[in-house]
């Protein structure tokens, strides 16, 4: 299984859970499932945390090698995603951000999505949360805890 992250993701894991400073193996370890080809980010995570300026953008960029698949890769899956979302401008892709071609990214390499976010019943775009979209296109998507114990075995 390829786990694909959520912007989310990363910003919780850097800010609250694991600061990079003061756990350097949980890093370590992500960057070990990267080079494993088990995590993956799209290009678009990438570039929303490049607008930080935290550790997160320094480690980031160190890794971008690693982690960063290229939106061509995964472009063509990007309209069907949209479709799940409904009614998209330009203005509202613009409001969801990276959300789409993570899920795009996920489907295109048949990956699964890390994010907190879970399931709503929203109606409008801008509303709807990535795991309601995985799981209309049938993705399957994990909240952070869940991905940590689906991984655990493969911690230092």
């Amino acid at each position: 299984m390829i786990y694909t992250l959520d912007t989310n993701f990363l910003i919780d894991a850097a800010r609250v859970h694991f600061p990079l400073k003061e756990n350097p193996d949980f890093w370590a370890w992500l960057v070990k499932l990267g080079k494993q080809k088990s995590v993956a980010l799209s290009e678009q995570v990438y570039k929303e945390i490049k607008t930080g300026s935290d550790l997160l953008v320094d480690w980031i960029e160190e890794n971008r090698m690693i982690f960063v698949h290229d939106t061509l890769t995964y472009i063509h899956e990007l309209p069907k995603v949209l479709q799940a979302y409904g009614d998209v401008d330009e203005a509202t892709l613009e409001k969801l951000g990276a959300d789409p071609y993570v899920i795009a990214h996920a489907l295109k390499i048949n990956g699964c999505v890390i994010t907190r976010e879970i399931p709503k019943n929203a109606t409008s775009a801008h509303n709807k949360k990535v795991s309601s979209i995985c799981k209309e296109l049938n993705i399957p998507y994990y909240t952070s805890s869940r991905f940590m114990w689906e991984v655990r075995k493969t911690m230092p």
